[in-house]
Formats: C-alpha cells, structure tokens, sequence
C-alpha cells in the first residue's frame, strides 16, 4: 500500500508541469529592475534611464555566482555599460544613462552578460522596450530578461 502512494506521488510530480505545482515558479524567473525619467532642466532633455539591479540570475560558472554587467543600446546604437560586479546573484548598479532628445528613444534594448576573464562573455537575458513613453516617471520597474 505505501508503495503504491509513493509511486503515484512521484509520478504526480514527473507528469504534472513543475509551475503548477509550484505556482510562485516566475518569482525566480531572472529580471532587471528599470527607473525612467524625462530630464528636465535648462540646459538638458532628454530620458535618463537608470539600471537599478537585477534579481535572480542564472548560475553559469561552476563554482561562484555570474558577473553581470549590463549593456544598453538606443536604436540599435551602443549607449553605455554598467559596471561588472562580481560573483552576485541579484547585483545593484544605481547607474543612471542618459539619452538627448536628439536621439529618439524608442527602441531601448538592455543585455546582461556574465563577465569571464580569459573566455567569452556569457550571454544572460535581454529586456527590449519599443516605447520609454509608457514607463517616464515610474521608478524600479521590473523586466523580465528574454532569451535572444
């Protein structure tokens, strides 16, 4: 009889998707939080986009965390680069980018990358956003990373 129990328990588990039985599976899903503002000023416009951190990334070393770094491209135009830090599964940057108004701000792409000292950089996710519009003013807003 217990026999029986355990393997219809242990094939529930085999059949049955594992974000079914564990519903709260996306809250480990990898992520960057984003905060865009317009910029202001008399002497500057523009959007700032500020990359805050990223949460959950995937392990690809065998024995630490990645490295991330973080790279941003505007239409397809290299914009700039965070800083790598390492060994982290969640890093906080707080580095703020800023975009003048004479370069339309639509197509804003983010990849996250694991640094690696004598091999290639090991490509983590992506976040894209076609329209900045729909995010000025909102601080700490969370992207899920995409696969290429």
């Amino acid at each position: 009889m217990f026999i029986c129990q355990l393997v219809s328990f242990a094939c529930f588990f085999i059949l049955v998707p594992f974000s079914l039985v564990f519903p709260r599976y996306d809250f480990f899903r990898p992520s960057v939080l984003l905060s865009i503002c317009r910029m202001s000023g008399a002497l500057e416009s523009g959007v700032r986009v500020c990359v805050v951190r990223a949460d959950n990334l995937k392990k690809v070393d065998t024995l630490t965390h990645a490295d991330p770094y973080v790279k941003l491209y505007v239409n397809g135009n290299f914009l700039g680069k965070t800083k790598i830090k390492k060994n982290k599964k969640s890093p906080e940057w707080n580095e703020t980018f800023e975009v003048p108004e004479t370069i339309s701000a639509e197509g804003l792409v983010l990849e996250v990358y694991d640094w690696n000292a004598i091999a290639k950089d090991k490509f983590l996710g992506l976040v894209k956003l076609t329209s900045l519009g729909a995010y000025h003013g909102r601080e700490n807003v969370e992207f899920e990373l995409q696969p290429r």
